[in-house]
């Protein structure tokens, strides 16, 4: 099943991009398409694949939420074991294809931001505790590194 055709210009500007037909079926062209679970657009940016795996990371996180308190419910060890068996994968599945040494500050916003959910949970801390100080507590690297 074809769902669209995306074109990736290296740096010009396609006013009218081709047509493409397969068996006399036109293909609809298509800002963003979905390979193996990895979104590519075609300015072949990282952040439509982010906003994507942010929304799918925070429904698993929010439903495991619902079994832990700040003073009752699952152990913190099950949660990072939980977080470095199947979390982290879902996060970085995909990130040899977008890679690059300098990743801009909003993609590291996002990512810290996705970890931090988590690392809240593990810890048991409030919000008002930095990003840094839970990576410590929580013993974790920062996602981007």
């Amino acid at each position: 099943n074809m769902d669209g055709c995306a074109f990736f210009p290296h740096r010009l500007r396609i006013q009218q991009p081709p047509t493409v037909k397969l068996e006399e079926k036109t293909i609809k062209n298509v800002k963003e398409l979905k390979i193996l679970g990895v979104i590519f657009n075609s300015s072949l940016s990282f952040l439509p694949h982010l906003t994507y795996i942010t929304k799918k990371v925070t429904q698993v996180i929010l439903a495991l939420a619902n079994f832990s308190g700040l003073n009752w419910g699952y152990n913190p060890q099950n949660f990072r074991k939980l977080y470095l068996r199947s979390i982290e994968k879902i996060i970085t599945y995909g990130g040899p294809v977008y890679y690059k040494k300098e990743f801009n500050s909003h993609q590291k916003r996002k990512l810290k931001a996705i970890q931090r959910i988590l690392m809240l949970k593990i810890t048991k801390r409030h919000f008002i505790v930095s990003n840094i100080n839970l990576n410590k507590l929580a013993n974790f690297n920062p996602v981007h590194l």
